[in-house]
């Protein structure tokens, strides 16, 4: 493979080249890689662009950059371009990305009722929190960190996510990323060993009868609340099947 190694940009097949943080004086524009120091020892960085094979019916172009020499930009790209298709793709496609193209796949296999769910945990949880991380760097620490947050994540009514919610979320996740290895675009599923947490619960405050009357006249309580003593004797003896007792629920 034949490397064009120019540090201006002015060819349109510069796939090695070097720029720096350097500005132009008079404007206050970076120059790039048209700062005439580049070239000097020790002055800029080198970066590589290269076209990654297609996947899934898309070539991607990926740049990456910080090396100090020419020589380790150059060596960086080549072992980028030797590897499979599918972990060169990998090392490029965002966790955000592979999850769009796998929901537009799944559209054709699964139930439209079943692939919405999976959309709505992809746009509401796994994009926000994870969607930004690349395929062949996301760790199962990301993933479990995902999961503490779901965990304290409260509701429009106060309340914990519900478990079952939390535990469908990873399962998808699991899907997403079993079909990535799949592709080739990873070698190991970092779902596969996370461990959903308990939502954390409210914690428990003394249902007295001033909390019971503020609930009367404003129809809020506490997420989780025992009784005290005076409330256990009046559930007591209240008789069954009145419908006349009520304690907060």
């Amino acid at each position: 493979m034949t490397t064009t190694l120019i540090a201006d940009g002015n060819r349109d097949d510069v796939n090695v080249f070097a720029r720096c943080s350097c500005v132009d004086p008079g404007t206050g524009a970076r120059l790039g890689r048209r700062c005439p120091l580049l070239g000097q020892p020790g002055h800029g960085s080198w970066y590589f662009a290269a076209e990654l094979p297609a996947l899934a019916g898309k070539r991607q172009r990926l740049r990456r950059g910080g090396y100090s020499t020419c020589t380790l930009a150059v060596q960086a790209r080549d072992a980028l371009l030797a590897e499979p298709r599918g972990l060169a793709a990998g090392r490029a496609w965002t966790l955000e990305r592979w999850l769009n193209q796998w929901l537009l796949d799944m559209r054709d296999c699964l139930r439209p009722t079943t692939v919405d769910g999976y959309r709505k945990h992809a746009q509401g949880n796994l994009i926000p929190m994870l969607g930004h991380v690349k395929l062949a760097d996301l760790t199962t620490r990301q993933v479990q960190t995902m999961l503490r947050s779901l965990a304290a994540r409260r509701t429009r009514e106060g309340g914990p996510i519900a478990a079952g919610t939390v535990v469908r979320i990873l399962a998808t996740l699991r899907s997403v990323l079993s079909a990535a290895i799949r592709e080739g675009m990873i070698a190991t599923n970092p779902a596969a060993h996370a461990r959903p947490l308990r939502p954390r619960g409210g914690q428990a405050v003394l249902w007295t009868s001033k909390r019971e009357r503020n609930w009367r006249i404003d129809n809020v309580r506490p997420a989780v609340a025992v009784w005290d003593l005076h409330h256990v004797v009046a559930f007591l003896r209240t008789p069954p099947n009145t419908g006349t007792w009520r304690c907060g629920g």
